[in-house]
């Protein structure tokens, strides 16, 4: 199998069956397992840590979409975001002229675009993306983030922190059971621990940096190999280059538009041979939405529906762009003549 759509979701690395033990299989929310309710405290702080929080509350959610929907109902006034964000958060929109918090992501989920984040007002950040492709410096406007394990190669776990001041307006508890009572139910304790050791891993600066260089080496044999071949592409960014590298975006995730080929239709031949790729549009979202692309960044629906996105992770390898670029010439020979 080639994978080349990490930027969807990632093997899985780090399980929960590697900490279950007599402890952490317990219902935390029972009076009996304050063993277990201390071990979630202490993955609470570990998250917070490896992300450099200060205080506030960590809470676990089954996605990183259910988190934001539940941010969206604890925060009570207004919230907008750029039209490049992902669908879960762009369906949060309300505006409200008198108070709003700005909804950031750190990484565009299609185009890699990492963004600079506000200072000078109240934000959200949508984590999800670049976790463990970019280090962040989380700034004191910052009053709720949210990320997912399946994105770092852990467990299908969302994360949820929300700033002390959030946290005494919503009423939030100081207990542990049921989660500071904002969220009710039995929680996934051994796959929660296995996702802050995913978390730590990802996020140590050395490894990062080791990846963003073999991420530069990837793409740039991604680049080469598609002239040699020639397939006509163009890379997709903020700024539409697609002649070099120094564009400020994680080489990671590379959304590529390939004149005159459906992307669909690719991305289904592909996947007969055992080689997954994304396309331009949110497989969140209901049909195919090409929002990022078209208002986000200003293509057509027509080139919106050439675009493909390639995005690795640290095992992929030189041969994986080697098949796909194999199988891309052969598509476009038995189809396109």
């Amino acid at each position: 199998m080639v994978y080349l759509d990490n930027a969807a979701t990632t093997r899985q690395k780090f399980f929960a069956k590697d900490f279950l033990d007599e402890t952490t299989f317990l219902n935390s929310n029972a009076e009996y397992a304050y063993k277990t309710r201390q071990i979630l405290t202490q993955q609470r702080e570990i998250i917070k840590e490896c992300l450099g929080l200060k205080g506030g509350g960590v809470i676990f959610t089954r996605c990183a979409t259910e988190s934001a929907e539940l941010f969206g109902k604890l925060w009570s006034t207004g919230i907008v975001c750029s039209p490049k964000e992902h669908d879960s958060v762009y369906r949060l929109q309300r505006p409200h002229c008198d108070s709003e918090i700005w909804i950031q992501q750190t990484v565009n989920q299609l185009t890699g675009e990492i963004f600079d984040i506000p200072t000078d007002k109240p934000v959200a950040l949508d984590m999800t993306a670049g976790i463990g492709k970019i280090k962040v410096d989380i700034p004191s406007n910052c009053k709720a983030l949210w990320f997912s394990g399946h994105k770092f190669h852990a467990p299908h776990i969302g994360v949820l922190w929300l700033c002390d001041e959030l946290m005494k307006k919503r009423n939030a508890t100081l207990s542990e059971k049921n989660q500071f009572d904002l969220v009710r139910g039995t929680i996934d304790v051994a796959s929660i621990c296995a996702l802050t050791e995913a978390l730590r891993h990802c996020s140590n600066s050395e490894n990062i940096a080791q990846k963003q260089d073999k991420w530069f080496l990837l793409t740039a044999y991604l680049m080469r190999k598609m002239r040699d071949n020639e397939i006509c592409y163009k890379f997709i960014d903020d700024n539409n280059i697609d002649h070099n590298l120094t564009i400020h975006r994680t080489l990671s995730i590379n959304a590529i538009q390939l004149t005159g080929i459906n992307a669909d239709s690719l991305q289904q031949f592909l996947a007969s041979r055992n080689i997954y790729i994304g396309i331009g549009d949110s497989a969140c979202a209901a049909g195919h939405d090409f929002r990022v692309l078209t208002q986000g960044c200003g293509l057509s629906k027509a080139e919106a529906e050439q675009v493909i996105r390639i995005s690795f992770d640290e095992d992929t390898e030189y041969k994986d762009i080697e098949q796909f670029i194999h199988n891309v010439t052969e598509f476009k020979e038995r189809f396109l003549g």
